[in-house]
C-alpha cells in the first residue's frame, strides 16, 4: 500500500471510517500507532482476505469481521469468522505490505515466504504487469531456474505459477498500489528449493 497515495491520507477518508472498519480491540491499536498504523492493519485483512479466499471461494471481505492482533513489529493473526491466519505486516516509510497466511495447523510448519515490494518503473506497461513480472523475477532468482521456465497463469482471479510448464508447489499473490507493486509466494517447508533468500 502505497502511504503516500492520495486516498491514503486522513483528509480523504470518510469521517467513521474507522469506527466502521475496525473493532474496539484494532482501535485501541490504532490510537498508539497513528496514521500508517491504520493501514498496517488495513493491509492485514486485506493479505487474511486473500488468503481466506483462496480457501473458500465463498468467502467475502467484510472488514469490521475480521479480527487483526498485532505486535508493535507488525507480527499477529488475523481471525476471519473460524479462521485465524498468521500475518507480517511490514512498514517503510512511503509503503506498508502485508503477508498472511493459514495458522489452522499449529503443529506445522509455517511457510517459506518470499516477497517483495517495488517502485513502479518508468518502462512498466502497467501495474498488474509490473506485478507480474517482478514475481517472475524475483522466483527466477530463488529457484534459480531462468525467467523462460516460469509462468504466471490466471485459475479464475488466483494466479498460479507454473515451472517448466506444470503448477509449481507455490501460493502466489501479486498487488499493486500507487506507486509500488508487490508479490509474495509461499511454499511448504519440504518443497524443494534452491535458495531461501530473494
Amino acid at each position: 500500500m502505497d502511504l503516500g497515495d492520495r486516498e491514503t491520507a486522513l483528509h480523504a477518508m470518510h469521517p467513521r471510517f474507522d469506527e466502521r472498519v475496525f473493532a474496539a480491540e484494532e482501535l485501541a491499536w490504532l490510537r498508539r500507532n497513528g496514521n500508517a498504523g491504520r493501514w498496517m492493519l488495513w493491509a492485514a485483512k486485506e493479505s487474511a482476505f486473500k488468503a481466506a479466499k483462496k480457501l473458500d471461494s465463498r468467502t467475502r471481505f467484510y472488514p469490521r469481521r475480521s479480527l487483526v492482533l498485532l505486535d508493535d513489529d507488525g507480527i499477529g493473526t488475523v481471525h476471519i469468522d473460524e479462521r485465524s491466519f498468521a500475518v507480517h505486516v511490514g512498514l517503510e516509510a512511503d509503503v506498508c505490505h502485508a503477508v498472511a497466511w493459514s495458522d489452522s495447523m499449529p503443529r506445522a510448519p509455517a511457510p517459506i515466504v518470499v516477497s517483495g515490494v517495488r517502485p513502479v518503473r518508468a518502462g512498466d506497461r502497467s501495474p498488474r504487469f509490473a506485478a507480474r513480472r517482478f514475481a517472475l523475477e524475483s522466483l527466477s532468482a530463488y529457484l534459480g531456474a531462468a525467467a523462460l521456465e516460469l509462468d504466471l497463469v490466471k485459475d479464475g482471479r488466483i494466479p498460479r505459477l507454473l515451472l517448466r510448464g506444470r503448477p509449481a508447489a507455490f501460493d502466489v499473490s501479486l498487488s499493486h498500489h500507487g506507486r509500488f507493486v508487490a508479490f509474495a509466494c509461499g511454499l511448504a517447508q519440504d518443497a524443494p528449493s534452491h535458495r531461501r533468500d530473494c
